[in-house]
């Protein structure tokens, strides 16, 4: 069943940047296909890059030992991130939201 109808834009950048329910939103826009690549893939090999930086051979070489804390980075990304996600999703329900304005002054 295909979400025919204008959504809530707020709501759908709430649901942005919860972890499982950025599908649901992405699905109601038809946009689920490019929020899988954006949000899960990119967002997991960007993760897994930074990690790799970070928590790697380099990261010991650089800074000494790890003092069981997560670099000021690593959160300052994903912090861009989620709001990242949450504008992306404001602009695609925008976007959906005024195909629907179109067609109801074209009846009027």
């Amino acid at each position: 069943m295909v979400y025919k109808k204008p959504v809530d834009t707020t709501l759908q950048m709430i649901f942005a940047v919860i972890p499982v329910l950025d599908i649901v939103a992405s699905y109601r826009v038809q946009k689920l296909r490019l929020g899988l690549l954006f949000f899960w893939a990119g967002g997991a090999i960007v993760q897994f890059i930074q990690f790799f930086v970070f928590f790697g051979e380099e990261h010991y070489l650089f800074f000494g030992e790890f003092e069981a804390r997560l670099p000021e980075s690593v959160i300052l990304f994903t912090i861009l991130f989620v709001f990242l996600k949450a504008v992306v999703m404001g602009i695609w329900s925008d976007k959906w939201n005024k195909q629907f304005d179109v067609k109801i002054r074209i009846k009027e």
